[in-house]
């Protein structure tokens, strides 16, 4: 169950990276379709001098442009990327493939702010631009700022009610918050729209299942085991000035659920020895017990809901 809980968790953040939107109608000069071929047999040198001829032959060909910046990217070069996506957005508008390019870079390089900018630029320009918003709503979602997320998220199922990508990225959310039946909801309307979109099937027997587990009473724990009083002692410490449960327990925890950030998933009465289960049911959500020690060494648990 603690492998289904920690796919559930990482899920908005797995999936969710910003993308480009669907397909944009681009042709391609014969010299860009050869930098493309070349490049793709690693011949990094040779597939840059075959495009930059294309933009030598046509200096308004946005295409080529966002293909040079795509290649500077890759390569590590950001600066002459970022002048290449620039280009190709003043050539071309809207170039939505070049703007998300740009998008990416940006976050790649930790200008997180700059990013969101440059996508709420766009959809003020262009309001019904749906891939917009989502992508604000993931990026939002990324920074902990929920309402603003699902703001993005409902403006652009506002726009188009069948866009199933909209729903999925706001039910991913909505379980990251562990408001598992409004994920439900989002997930069944998915594969409503759209059948044929297994994640989203997937996703709501996952989701379906933790609300038949709440429902019986059973109750989400995480915890950190150790064998040394003193490290168990030194970690409670550092978790009383705020640390982050998950973040510790993967550090230090000698139990195999550290891979998960010390997620053991949902147990019921019964499932744990006596000593540790009267801790933990006596715990409010949110709360974190003192070190309790087994058999096995020295606990903290974490009750998560």
């Amino acid at each position: 169950m603690k492998r289904t809980i920690a796919l559930l968790l990482i899920l908005f953040f797995a999936l969710s990276a910003p993308e480009a939107p669907a397909q944009e109608e681009e042709v391609f000069r014969p010299e860009v379709a050869e930098g493309i071929r070349l490049y793709r047999e690693k011949k990094v040198k040779e597939a840059i001098a075959a495009i930059q001829r294309a933009i030598a032959a046509d200096p308004q060909d946005a295409v080529a442009c966002n293909a040079l910046g795509v290649i500077y990217s890759q390569e590590g070069d950001n600066e002459k990327a970022m002048e290449q996506f620039d280009k190709a957005i003043s050539l071309r508008q809207p170039y939505f493939k070049a703007i998300y390019n740009k998008f990416n870079l940006l976050l790649t390089n930790g200008r997180a702010k700059e990013a969101e900018a440059l996508l709420e630029g766009v959809v003020q320009q262009y309001p019904d631009h749906a891939d917009g918003f989502i992508n604000l709503g993931v990026l939002a979602g990324r920074q902990g700022e929920i309402d603003k997320a699902i703001g993005y998220f409902d403006k652009a199922i506002a726009l188009n009610g069948d866009d199933f990508d909209a729903h999925f990225k706001k039910g991913q959310l909505m379980v990251v918050q562990k408001r598992y039946a409004e994920a439900l909801a989002c997930f069944n309307r998915v594969t409503e729209i759209e059948p044929r979109y297994t994640p989203a099937g997937q996703a709501a027997r996952l989701v379906e299942e933790i609300l038949q587990k709440k429902r019986e009473g059973y109750i989400r724990v995480r915890q950190i085991m150790v064998t040394d009083p003193e490290v168990a002692q030194r970690i409670k410490a550092e978790l009383n000035k705020g640390a982050d449960f998950a973040t510790v327990a993967a550090r230090y925890s000698a139990d195999a659920s550290s891979q998960y950030g010390g997620d053991l998933g949902f147990i019921k009465r019964g499932d744990l020895i006596p000593e540790i289960e009267s801790v933990i049911f006596a715990l409010g959500v949110g709360q974190v017990s003192e070190v309790v020690r087994s058999a096995r060494g020295f606990h903290i648990f974490k009750r998560e809901e």
